[in-house]
Formats: C-alpha cells, structure tokens, sequence
C-alpha cells in the first residue's frame, strides 16, 4: 500500500435479511390476486407493505452507532462434533426397503390423484398398489415396531376412510415413509455438525411451526380437490405456508452457509415449493379455462398433487434435520449505550 494514501474508513454493511424475499412473496400475492381475488391483492400489498418498512428501519438502524460501544466482530461460532442426541432411529430397517416402500407410497398417491380426476381408469392399479404398500408397511414390523404399528394403523384408517380423509393421510403416510428413508440412511447414524441456533425467533421453533402450516395446507388441499370446500382459504394459506418454508430456508442459508447437511437441503426444500407454488397456479388458471375432463387440466392436478407431497416431506425432514444439527443458544449479552 502506497504510504502516502490514507487508509478507507471501514465500511458499515448491513446484516443480512429477510425483507426482500418477503417482499417478493407480498408481490406474488398482489398478482396472483389479479386473477382471483381482490383479498390475495389486498393481503399482497399489505405483505409488502409490512416488509418495505422492515427493510427501512433495518437499513437505518445500521446507520445509527454512535453513542454505542464499538464491538470486535464475534468470532464464528466452531462447528463441533456433539454426542448424538437422537431419538428416532430405525436400526435394521434396510434403506432399500424403506426407499421402495417410499416410492410405491408416492406412486399411490399421484394414482389416487388421478382417480380422482376420472380421466383414465387406473382405480384397479390403484388398488392393487395400495394392496402392495400396505404388505410393506407390515413388513416394517419385523425391524420397527413402535413406529411400525403407528403405520400401520394409519394405512388401515386411510384404507378404510375415503374422500378427503383419504387425500389428507395418504400425503401424511408418504412423509412418514420418507422419514424412515432418512433415519434409515448412513447419513443419520452419523454425529451431527452441531452448531448454535442464532435465529430470532430460533429454527427450532420456527420449523415446526413450518410443518404445521404445511399439514394444514395439505388438508385444505384435499378438502378442494373432494369439493368439500371452495379454493379461496387454499390459496390464500398457500401463500403463507410458502412465506413460512422461504423465511426457514433463508434463515438457514443465512445461519448456516457452509452446513453440508442443512444449507442443501434448505435449497431443496425452497426448489420444490416454488415450483409447487406456480403448479398449483397453473392448475387454477388452466381449471378455469377449460373442463374438469380435459387433459391439460387432469395433468396440472397431479402435478400439483404429487409436488404438495414432496413439499411437505421435504419440510418434515427439514425439521427433523434442525432440531438435529442446531441445539438453543446462549444467552446474548446486550450492548449498553457509552455514557456520555
């Protein structure tokens, strides 16, 4: 460095945020509500209303550090290696046989939306392959029994219930299945990279709030497809269930940059409920524009169906992946103002 040059005054950048995909998500619902209703418009703008002033004050509140003492950046947080602390498990059960059992449960349900749409006749297939899951699912029970008979009775009650009992556990069964995949895997019976939930408010809450949303989306969902309701309150939950799965996946690309568990599966997870989002758009608009009968429309339904499941698999496993990886934080000290 040239001695006769002065050194730049460092530079104050703000903290990472996540007012802009908020914002973005507010302006998807201002026009998505151009083509359905003035209430998505209206709960658009107030979104981005709400995240423009976030994003302000953040922005200002960066600037304001006088009269404050100054703080040495913390050092990074280390990632450790933790004693496992696990509760589910599912030692025996073959990754093989929990994956295939996970596919024919996906297989099922974009078959059983395609039954409901009347289009083509595979209500048979259907049965016969709802007959096959069902054999695997009591074949768990030679490996894993607690959560073994737990599926079990699901897969008996959504054989038995119909419409959209039916609908709503056939997603839920394929989540469970999906879990088995993964506590199955050599991935889990790995230690964790254990690091400090930073996040305010914590990860650890925020992802089951995530998932519950999901679920209820999933049952609304199915309630729409059976005619046991109109669209409206779907659509409307639709926008917040991917406002709730953005705010997590941004948190933890923010929080965890270089997880090799986490920040991947984060990106999944955002992948499959965007385009979740524009099928189940697509799936209305075409809805509207030609007849329940058609193929474009039976297409865009399973589309959508089948992606709604993964969307909700994928936000379970980012739970379980969470509440794995990232134990509550410290107490943070509080930075007092100088006394003038």
């Amino acid at each position: 460095m040239n001695p006769e040059w002065h050194k730049p005054r460092p530079e104050r950048l703000p903290p990472p945020s996540f007012a802009p995909p908020v914002m973005a998500a507010g302006l998807m619902c201002l026009l998505w509500g151009a083509v359905t209703s003035w209430v998505v418009s209206a709960i658009g703008l107030a979104i981005v209303a709400a995240a423009g002033t976030l994003w302000i004050r953040e922005l200002t509140g960066t600037a304001e550090v006088s009269g404050r003492k100054e703080m040495e950046p913390a050092a990074p947080l280390p990632v450790t290696r933790a004693a496992s602390t696990r509760s589910l498990s599912a030692a025996g059960v073959p990754v093989w046989y929990a994956a295939v059992l996970a596919a024919a449960t996906f297989a099922l349900v974009v078959l059983g939306a395609e039954v409901t749409s009347h289009q083509l006749s595979f209500g048979l297939v259907h049965r016969v392959l709802g007959a096959l899951v069902g054999a695997l699912t009591l074949g768990l029970l030679v490996w894993l029994r607690p959560f073994g008979w737990l599926l079990v009775g699901l897969a008996a009650v959504e054989a038995i219930a119909g419409g959209t009992v039916h609908a709503f556990l056939a997603h839920l069964f394929f989540a469970a299945t999906v879990v088995i995949v993964l506590i199955s895997s050599k991935g889990w019976k790995r230690e964790p990279e254990v690091m400090d939930d930073l996040a305010t408010p914590p990860l650890r809450s925020l992802c089951v709030a995530m998932v519950a949303l999901a679920v209820l989306q999933v049952a609304l969902g199915a309630a729409v497809r059976h005619r046991a309701m109109g669209p409206m309150l779907h659509i409307v939950m639709a926008l917040i269930v991917a406002l709730a799965i953005l705010l997590v996946g941004v948190l933890v690309m923010n929080q965890c940059p270089t997880h090799r568990t986490l920040r991947p599966l984060a990106i999944l997870m955002m992948t499959i409920t965007g385009a979740q989002v524009f099928l189940g758009f697509a799936a209305f608009i075409v809805r509207m524009m030609a007849e329940e009968s058609a193929l474009p429309v039976v297409v865009s339904t399973v589309a959508h169906v089948a992606t709604g499941a993964l969307t909700l698999a994928s936000t379970v496993i980012m739970m379980l992946q969470i509440r794995r990886h990232l134990r509550p934080a410290p107490a943070r000290q509080s930075i007092e103002p100088v006394a003038p």
